[in-house]
């Protein structure tokens, strides 16, 4: 059989049959199975547990539903008994409200959020002075006396100073000697 030429103004029109020999028909698998007789005292076993279940659901349910009835029973009457709870005592709300006034003062005496604020600034200010010094290279090493540099420098004034009043004694003694002698 041979497909008509297809007709492109028609491109829904459904297709003929698929040319070639028809299908052929599903296999079926046969097996055969090898039949036990039933046990009839596997079938009571499985029959009394079930039983037995029954019977525990059954008495977990009338747990339940007494378990509930003793709560409702508790709350409707627990107003009606003398167990029923009482309010506060007048001590413990003098305490409650004595706690609430120092509360409410020390937050009046908190601080601002602007005087937080300036704080903040002063201490970043502060912070960045420090870092500044810090990155400073350091000229001279502080220590708690004087150097050895120091040291021989005042060693050396001291001997020209000395030299100088040796010089002026002499001068001196000179200048005497002159003086006796010349009258």
């Amino acid at each position: 059989m041979s497909v008509p030429p297809r007709d492109p103004e028609d491109p829904t029109r459904p297709l003929g049959p698929p040319a070639g020999p028809p299908p052929l028909p599903p296999r079926v698998r046969e097996y055969e199975r090898e039949v036990v007789p039933e046990d009839p005292a596997w079938r009571e076993e499985l029959l009394d547990k079930m039983r037995s279940l029954q019977t525990a659901v059954a008495l977990l349910g009338l747990l339940a539903v007494v378990a509930l009835g003793v709560a409702a029973y508790a709350l409707l009457t627990q107003e009606e008994e003398s167990d029923a709870r009482r309010g506060a005592s007048n001590e413990s709300v003098n305490r409650i409200d004595e706690r609430v006034d120092e509360l409410e003062s020390d937050v009046e005496d908190a601080p601002s959020r602007s005087s937080v604020s300036g704080v903040r600034d002063d201490q970043k200010s502060l912070e960045e002075r420090v870092d500044k010094l810090e990155a400073r290279p350091r000229a001279q090493p502080q220590s708690d006396g004087p150097s050895e540099q120091d040291v021989q420098d005042v060693q050396t004034s001291v001997d020209e100073i000395g030299s100088d009043i040796e010089d002026l004694d002499g001068r001196v003694q000179e200048l005497e000697q002159q003086g006796d002698a010349a009258p």
